[in-house]
């Protein structure tokens, strides 16, 4: 038994994908008491994606008999690509002959509040010139995550930041995200 020869055929793709992110950020703290504050972090974003995919169909087999165009099973007709609204489906230099090339593409742009970030820090120690303070930072899934506005998950980061006061005053944070 033998396999039907089209099946050996194959779709070569090249992919350019482009994806622009601009963003500003609100940052709000507010002091509780002279140890415990707490801070929101509020993200605006602008995402821009384009993609072009350059398809050609690889001939891996050639029909035996006519009716078949060329004795080539597989092809990109160009009037039912062009007709397509989206995504843009191009074939180009091909009339009404079958095609094996094609160029597919398609671009959106969103804009949108992205995954606000909720901290509460209490300073725990201070000293003459050494302080430490520990914290929690919330990422909270408010951004879309299908638009690349937010990751969809909530993410919490526990952390201890300390600080030293002198001629050189180095400050460090060790933290870990769940």
């Amino acid at each position: 038994m033998t396999a039907a020869c089209f099946v050996r055929d194959y779709v070569k793709t090249n992919y350019n994908i482009n994806l622009k992110v601009n963003q500003y950020i609100v940052y709000l703290t507010y002091g509780l008491s002279l140890h415990f504050e707490i801070s929101a972090a509020l993200p605006f974003s602008n995402v821009r994606m384009s993609v072009v995919s350059q398809a050609t169909i690889v001939p891996n087999s050639f029909a035996p008999l006519p009716p078949f165009i060329f004795n080539r099973f597989n092809f990109f007709q160009p009037t039912i690509a062009q007709a397509a609204p989206s995504p843009n489906i191009t074939v180009p230099n091909c009339p009404a002959a079958p095609c094996f090339d094609a160029l597919f593409s398609d671009s959106r742009s969103v804009t949108g509040l992205g995954d606000v970030v909720v901290r509460g820090k209490y300073q725990f120690y201070t000293g003459e010139r050494l302080g430490i303070a520990g914290g929690l930072d919330a990422r909270l899934p408010t951004g879309d995550e299908e638009n690349f506005l937010g990751s969809g998950t909530l993410g919490l980061k526990p952390f201890v930041v300390a600080s030293y006061r002198g001629r050189i005053s180095p400050h460090g944070e060790v933290g870990i995200r769940a």
